[in-house]
């Protein structure tokens, strides 16, 4: 087909499509997403919705035939809830640990012995508050272990005016093998003239093969009926 027939094909091509848009719209066919033609050398078309076979001489042309655009399709449904994530491990278990609070008043004595009170037990350790009268009252804390035990203790003193101790407090510190056998591991002693009670703080731990234990106290010498009184608290820590 020469150029100038093409040109006037293509001419009335669109001058039918014009016409049969309406045509074409209204009919099932029109729903088809691309029309066809025919065209003869003279420039007379025929318009198809399906593809045509075309007659000899006739040159065959198609285009597009987009309808509207469609509606919007609904909203997805939520996805499902994700899996909860996995437990983290727990911490490793802290070191169980055993407590106790004392708090113990005796007279002093000397006949038939010194009075004595328990002041705790803890991991295998007892401590005792000993009260005993010789020319002055003297208030003891005494331990008790298993065998290879030691006690180490520090005391500060004063009168409970707060001045010096008229009598010397020795020994002030002390280091102590504990065994069976009840032992002194600090001990305070009331004044004899002036100012007779002596107050004191002390704090001192015991060192066991399997534990520490660890403790704290006031302690006061002087007369009867208060003549020693020692309170305060001790811990034990598994070794």
């Amino acid at each position: 087909m020469s150029t100038t027939s093409l040109r006037r094909a293509l001419m009335a091509l669109i001058a039918a499509a014009a016409l049969t848009v309406g045509v074409l719209a209204g009919a099932s066919s029109a729903s088809a997403s691309t029309l066809y033609a025919c065209v003869k050398k003279n420039g007379t078309a025929h318009l198809f919705s399906k593809k045509p076979k075309c007659k000899k001489g006739e040159s065959k042309l198609s285009w597009n035939n987009p309808g509207p655009a469609g509606k919007n399709g609904a909203g997805g449904k939520d996805g499902a809830a994700g899996k909860d994530g996995a437990a983290g491990k727990e911490g490793a278990p802290g070191q169980p640990q055993k407590g106790a609070v004392f708090n113990s008043t005796l007279e002093s004595r000397f006949e038939p012995g010194p009075n004595v009170s328990t002041l705790f037990s803890l991991s295998g350790v007892e401590v005792k508050l000993s009260c005993f009268f010789f020319l002055a009252n003297i208030a003891k804390l005494e331990a008790s272990g298993p065998a290879s035990s030691r006690a180490e203790t520090g005391l500060v003193a004063t009168n409970e005016k707060s001045e010096s101790p008229e009598v010397a407090q020795t020994p002030l510190v002390q280091d102590v093998a504990v065994g069976a056998s009840p032992v002194a591991i600090t001990q305070l002693t009331s004044n004899f003239k002036g100012v007779l009670r002596n107050i004191g703080h002390v704090n001192g731990s015991i060192l066991t093969p399997s534990a520490l234990v660890i403790f704290d106290a006031f302690m006061s010498a002087g007369p009867n009926p208060e003549g020693c009184i020692a309170r305060g608290a001790a811990f034990s820590i598994p070794l």
